[in-house]
């Protein structure tokens, strides 16, 4: 898989990805922090959907997505932030600065920088995401300094997922793995203060 296509994007991640579209980080030397192991349509992302169809039909809009918990554990702050990539991917043309907010609540740094690159080449090339990456396995390493930061290891799914262009066609079709394994690195100010991912790479063997 390109270092450029998501395991989502991502980046994707994603992300990217993982994300359809992400960027690699330089290796930190923490993959072998490692340790213990826990677990083994998308809807718009245009909540603000307001008016008429083509067709001149009123246009329902779709549900704002429920506050995310601040207190969630390293695993399900990556779950979250692929979800969430997924989610704003698939419409984006319709992300405005409460959903950048929002993703502020779980990522910072080159983490969120890289969501932030993805929706604007998407929205410059006309794509879009369709179906969402799975995390099929997940590994949350020790934690350190303090038990301020964190490595997970997510083994991502993205054969449900689809990157469409303007006309509806699949640019990752035959093109990329269906899994690839991500690593993020997750902070937090203090032992009572929430995770935020903060980044997010690639390893040099990135199948799993």
């Amino acid at each position: 898989m390109s270092r450029r296509v998501w395991a989502v994007s991502t980046a994707a991640v994603a992300v990217l990805i993982a994300f359809a579209l992400a960027f690699a980080l330089a290796p930190d030397g923490d993959d072998a922090e490692a340790e213990s192991s826990r677990r083994a349509g998308t809807p718009s992302a245009d909540d603000r959907a307001r008016g008429a169809g083509a067709d001149g039909s009123a246009v329902s809009a779709t549900p704002s997505p429920a506050p995310l918990p601040a207190d969630a554990d390293p695993d399900v702050r990556v779950e979250q932030l692929v979800d969430e990539t997924a989610r704003v991917l698939a419409a984006p043309t319709g992300v405005d600065d409460s959903t950048l907010d929002r993703l502020a609540t779980i990522a910072r740094d080159s983490a969120l920088g890289e969501v932030r690159a993805a929706l604007q080449e998407y929205e410059a090339n006309g794509w879009r995401q369709k179906g969402r990456p799975r995390l099929v396995d997940v590994t949350v390493g020790r934690l350190r300094k303090n038990g301020t930061v964190v490595m997970v290891r997510a083994c991502v799914d993205s054969s449900r997922m689809k990157l469409l262009d303007e006309g509806g066609n699949d640019l990752l079709a035959g093109k990329s793995a269906d899994r690839a394994l991500n690593v993020y690195r997750l902070e937090r100010e203090g032992t009572s203060a929430p995770w935020l991912v903060v980044a997010h790479r690639f390893p040099d063997d990135a199948s799993c």
